[in-house]
């Protein structure tokens, strides 16, 4: 008999999620402590450069929002309406941001969302964001 581990998968109310809780799915990001949300409410902010563009995801657990934005001007703003538990999926490495219309979820290299579904419909749309290099590494 195959049971998962309780550890596997664990939920997480969205206000009581933790940096270290985000940092475990996203290891490249490096959390931004002194960085204040532009709404100033509560929450984290985490960053990366990637390819020379600085990106930036912002937890608004005052709203709750989630916010992708990039220095070229890239925005992704996913409003969490009516916000479920967050699950931590350490299996999947999958970190997922639900509401009642929304959701966003979040790998090490990637991250999809889709906002303003009406329930009981399959006709959502996805949207994705890869989030690592496409520039090629010299060879040694």
């Amino acid at each position: 008999m195959d049971l998962e581990s309780p550890k596997d998968i664990e939920e997480v109310d969205f206000r009581n999620l933790t940096a270290e809780n985000i940092q475990e799915f996203m290891p490249e990001w490096e959390y931004q402590p002194n960085k204040q949300l532009k709404s100033g409410g509560r929450g984290v902010v985490f960053s990366r450069n990637i390819d020379g563009k600085t990106w930036e995801l912002h937890v608004d657990q005052s709203r709750p929002r989630i916010s992708l934005i990039s220095s070229a001007g890239d925005q992704h703003i996913v409003e969490l309406g009516g916000s479920l538990p967050v699950s931590l999926n350490r299996r999947d490495k999958e970190l997922r941001f639900r509401g009642d219309t929304s959701f966003y979820r979040i790998w090490p290299d990637q991250h999809r969302y889709r906002k303003g579904a009406t329930p009981g419909t399959s006709s959502w749309d996805e949207s994705v964001v890869i989030l690592r290099s496409t520039l090629s590494s010299p060879e040694k």
